[in-house]
């Protein structure tokens, strides 16, 4: 029966009995196989005493490992050796050992075997275990009786084939060579020694390994046309490549009736210049190479011959029989080259010479001149060898086409390589460059001062793209001809929109957010489900008349987040954390408050009406609708393919220039681009040159985090002709109609950030129309900054407050109360007079009532009613402000002394202005008593003349008549003028 370890070792007596000669090497040191030793050819290693000082290490202490691996031993190989067939025979001699005390009687042969079977079912490697081939002795001295092991002189193995697999090899047949023979394989895999350099459950090399390389290897080099260059494969068809190996009888020729079986193996010459390949177990051939049934056959040199086929296809070749009928063993452009050594094919590949072209194809005539300062640049990436390069000016003069013929390449000085060629299988890259100026390879090389023109990027109101790569081949001189296209496309600009349209009701608010917390002062007015006062003071006074309303359902504290969730405290009406602090500053219309409660408001404010809802009605109309709409419009924005490019003109500087299309266009820039051409931080290094009506609409898909800051515009006319530029004024101001608010009013309506994707943005002396979508964003005002922003996040100005100059924004609804002024003059020198009683009667708001005289101090005697303001004159104007729409007289209870008492003034008050004056200011004029009294009769006679003038206001679509109405009379004359507030 078969021991467990599979192992034989022949013991003393028997080796005696079989006559076996002693043979004595010395040493006890064990050397590699690889020094001098008298191993026979079929010897797998041989070990004698000369070398591995230290180690002392014995035959017993020995182990032999086979490693299963391809020809290349880059890969393990699954081996399976059938039971009975492959041996390991290991020869030991021995000496005496005086350390253990081993002695060898007179005459006792000191050679030893060991005889161990070589097994695997589909294992990768195969370990011996340790031998077991010196026999121990029983010694007895000093230290009693133990077991000895004599010293190792030498050892060696050998790989045995048993002839007759259907019974065990004996070791006595395995030593005498009966029914057996020594082999240098194993189930064809070559048997390569590595000598001692292995270590098993060991500090030191215990192990012998020994690499069985199996099967066929076939080599695959791509090169150059000049068949020595490497190079990987270029081709026009996109294919795959497959290494068909084939098994025939040897020496009986490799025809297809011959073929017993095959392998297939992929391979990528298009991305690999060197491909190794080892091919080990093949399908049977069976009737037609169609079938992967059957018993895998291995390879065997002794068997069989190889041959090797390369076919290329559009979908996977999977068995021989699928070569044949959909596969082609030729590619285009290249020939092959082949040499066998033993086991070992080497295939090369090689490229057919080429020519390379460059067409630039327009569907319209294009004129560039030099001026424009185009270039045409190529650049040829090479693997063992520095860049090369080509570079020309582009000019058309109104032609649809340009062919380029390249024949002369440089390297990275510009100087001309009379050696480079262009070979078709280059990683080339073609480009058009553009500059501001004239420049050289080097600026093209270091992209300095000029811009790369990417595909669908602009040029001259053309988008550009990069054609596919076309070949032609003269099959006589085998000469192919690459071409390379570019190809430009007239780009098609409309007015498709303009800000009213893009910001819908949101045109009336500075600041449309779901979440608002104001950490700095502001000058705007807002829409916010959620507001944050942290008591900064909020002052919409920059919007030309109008100062607008507040839409304020929420009074919270976000707690430090920027969401609104558990955490968020809502404050109730009353709570002081809960209001909203309005400055004194504010435009001639008032402002309309919008919240649940008029102690919102943090100080009472005459300008300031309040308007009291349900907050969950505040956020459903109009604030939701409002951010529906923005959200509405940046996917519709979204949807629409960049026209416009901006180009990296040198380091610190991205220019965008529109100036080629009409005046009315929307145009659309890629912000994502942008934002990587400038780092994230979109700002001073911008130069946008446009026309005055265009709107610039940048797109932002991808990017997350942004910082927007102050960009520099140009204005030009249709001559190119520069008008205006914001170099000419400052980044914000806080003065209602200066010229730096008109200049950002008016720019403010034709830029829009439409951050679709942006998630947080830092806003830094920025303007425009600021569009975020995104319910998480979180938008910081880092600088003022002026526009619109329409958010449904969250948005904070801990640094920088918030500017809102249109000034065309229409009066939010509010009741308009005027200021008149009431002078109290004689009518013989216009003097103020003292003294006299004056009461003005009329329907009045009591608490939002002011009187007071020019000095600031009230008059004396006053008095405010409901329905009547009297007081007494001290020789100055007094002013009322809070006047509300209706009809007021003016009546002199008293007049001063030595004064007949005048006639009373009635007017009438309409939408903060006195009806039919130029100014608010009420004059009634006494005349001094006659010196005697006389009875006569007066007549009076009045002459008015009236001018009206009629003006029409967009926004509230309504006809405004100023009137002016000057009359005479011969005791009184009343003049006004219109003051709103």
């Amino acid at each position: 029966m078969k021991r467990s370890l599979k192992e034989r070792f022949l013991s003393f007596a028997t080796a005696m009995a079989m006559g076996l000669s002693s043979v004595s090497l010395g040493s006890v040191s064990i050397v590699a196989e690889d020094s001098d030793s008298s191993a026979t050819d079929t010897t797998l290693f041989s070990l004698d005493g000369t070398s591995l000082s230290g180690s002392w290490l014995g035959a017993n202490d020995l182990y032999t490992r086979i490693d299963f691996q391809n020809v290349f031993k880059t890969e393990s190989v699954i081996m399976t050796i059938p039971q009975n067939t492959y041996y390991l025979l290991v020869h030991a001699v021995g000496n005496d050992n005086t350390m253990t005390g081993f002695t060898y009687e007179s005459g006792e042969d000191n050679n030893h075997y060991q005889l161990i079977e070589i097994d695997t079912d589909g294992a990768e490697t195969w370990n011996s275990g340790k031998f077991n081939v010196l026999p121990a002795k029983s010694v007895t001295d000093w230290s009693g009786t133990h077991d000895a092991l004599p010293a190792t002189a030498s050892v060696e193995g050998t790989i045995l084939k048993n002839d007759d697999p259907s019974s065990e090899l004996t070791l006595e047949n395995a030593i005498s060579g009966t029914g057996c023979s020594a082999v240098t394989d194993i189930e064809g895999a070559k048997l390569v020694s590595q000598g001692l350099s292995g270590q098993t459950d060991s500090w030191a090399n215990n192990t012998i390994v020994v690499s069985a390389q199996s099967g066929y290897g076939v080599q695959i080099n791509v090169y150059d046309y000049d068949g020595s260059t490497p190079a990987v494969l270029t081709n026009d068809t996109p294919s795959q490549y497959f290494t068909l190996a084939y098994l025939t009888p040897k020496g009986e020729g490799s025809s297809r009736e011959n073929v017993q079986g095959w392998a297939i193996q992929p391979f990528d010459p298009q991305s690999n210049v060197s491909t190794s390949q080892s091919f080990t177990t093949f399908y049977p051939f069976g009737e037609d190479g169609s079938s992967k049934e059957g018993t895998m056959l291995n390879y065997d040199p002794e068997l069989y011959d190889v041959s090797i086929r390369v076919y290329r296809a559009d979908e996977p070749l999977e068995t021989y029989d699928d070569c044949v009928k959909k596969g082609v063993d030729s590619i285009p452009d290249y020939r092959f080259a082949s040499s066998k050594d033993g086991n070992l094919t080497t295939l090369s590949i090689i490229k057919d010479i080429v020519e390379y072209h460059v067409d630039i194809q327009a569907d319209a005539p294009v004129t560039i001149t030099e001026d424009d300062h185009v270039y045409l640049y190529i650049n040829v990436k090479h693997e063992s060898t520095g860049d090369t390069y080509y570079y020309q000016p582009v000019t058309m003069a109104e032609l649809p086409e340009l062919i380029v013929d390249v024949e002369k390449w440089m390297n990275g000085n510009g100087n001309i390589d009379e050696n480079e060629k262009f070979r078709g299988n280059e990683t080339l890259s073609v480009s058009l460059v553009i500059s501001t100026q004239e420049i050289n390879l080097n600026n093209i090389t270091s992209q300095t001062n000029c811009s790369f023109i990417q595909e669908g990027d602009n040029l001259k109101s053309f988008t550009v793209h990069y054609g596919d790569r076309k070949k032609t081949r003269d099959e006589s001189t085998y000469v192919t001809v690459y071409t390379d296209y570019i190809y430009l496309t007239s780009v098609s600009a409309t007015h498709d929109y303009d800000f009213k349209t893009i910001l819908g009701d949101s045109l009336y608010y500075g600041i449309t957010a779901d979440r608002f917390n104001q950490t700095n002062h502001a000058q705007t007015n807002a829409a916010a489900n959620y507001y944050q006062s942290n008591n900064n003071p909020i002052e919409p006074d920059l919007s030309g008349k109008s100062s607008g309303a507040f839409w304020l359902p929420y009074f919270v504290n976000f707690n430090g987040k920027t969401v609104f969730d558990d955490e968020t405290t809502i404050y109730e009406a009353g709570e002081e954390q809960g209001k909203i602090f309005i400055g004194q500053s504010h435009n001639e219309y008032g402002i309309v408050l919008n919240v649940d409660s008029e102690t919102r408001l943090q100080d009472p404010r005459d300008f300031v009406t309040i308007k009291t809802h349900v907050p969950q009605d505040m956020v459903n109309n109009p604030i939701e609708p409002m951010i529906k709409h923005m959200e509405q419009m940046s996917d519709e924005l979204l949807r629409h393919s960049s026209n416009v490019t901006p180009m990296k003109v040198s380091q610190n500087e991205v220019l965008i220039d529109t100036t080629a299309f009409a005046d009315d266009v929307t145009l659309y820039i890629d912000g994502d681009t942008l934002a990587d051409l400038m780092n994230g931080n979109i700002g001073g290094g911008l130069k946008i040159k446009k026309k005055e009506g265009q709107m610039l609409v940048f797109n932002f898909d991808s990017t997350e985090s942004l910082t927007l800051g102050r960009a520099i515009v140009e204005i030009y006319d249709e001559d190119g002709n520069m008008t205006d530029s914001g170099a000419n004024y400052g980044a914000s101001d806080t003065e209602n109609g200066s010229a730096t608010n008109q200049w950002l009013d008016r720019l403010t309506r034709h830029i829009v950030w439409n951050l679709s994707s942006v998630k947080e943005v830092d806003l830094e002396a920025t303007s425009g129309i600021f569009l975020l979508p995104d319910e998480n964003s979180v938008a910081t005002v880092t600088g003022t900054s002026t526009g619109w922003i329409v958010t449904d996040g969250y948005l904070t100005n801990p640094s920088g407050e918030w500017h809102f100059v249109y000034s065309e924004l229409p009066d939010a609804g509010s009741e308009k109360t005027a200021t008149v002024s009431i002078s109290k003059v004689d009518i013989a020198n216009s003097e103020q007079l003292t003294g006299a009683t004056l009461k003005l009667t009329g329907n009045f708001d009591v608490e939002n009532i002011t009187v007071t005289q020019e000095d600031g101090t009230k008059p004396n005697s006053l008095s405010v009613t409901a329905t009547e303001i009297s007081y007494i004159t001290n020789s100055q104007i007094v002013t009322i402000k809070g006047l509300k729409n209706g009809v007021y007289t003016l009546t002199e209870i008293t007049a001063p002394d030595g004064y007949e008492v005048a006639e009373s003034i009635t007017f009438e008050v309409e939408e903060g202005a006195v009806k039919n004056q130029t100014d608010n200011n009420i004059v009634m004029f006494d005349k001094q008593k006659s010196a005697e009294t006389t009875t006569s009769t007066t007549t009076t006679e009045t002459s008015t003349t009236t001018t009206t003038q009629a003006t029409t206001t967009e926004e509230t679509t309504s006809t405004t008549e100023e009137t002016t109405s000057t009359t005479e009379t011969t005791s009184t004359t009343a003049t006004t003028s219109t003051t709103e507030t």
